[in-house]
């Protein structure tokens, strides 16, 4: 989708997560991309936007994928949600 969108995969993932802050059931993302040079901080600043045609097939992508395991071990789940 990246190529698709003549953009690179960070700046995808950025618009991705801007796109879900804006859906009314999700908080409000503010993405915190890290950056080790001036131009990579200037390349993710060019975030693409995505529109609900796009989001879907990620949404659909995402749902393909089965989730094993706690995203913790067993005592730092103790912490979460908690």
């Amino acid at each position: 989708m990246a190529n698709k969108k003549k953009c690179t995969p960070a700046q995808l993932a950025i618009g991705w997560l801007l796109a879900l802050s804006k859906r009314p059931d999700m908080p409000t993302i503010i993405p915190l991309p890290g950056a080790t040079t001036a131009e990579r901080v200037k390349e993710n600043a060019g975030a693409v936007e995505l529109d609900d045609q796009e989001m879907k097939e990620i949404d659909g992508i995402l749902a393909s994928f089965e989730v094993k395991g706690d995203r913790y071990h067993a005592q730092g789940m103790e912490h979460v949600n908690g």
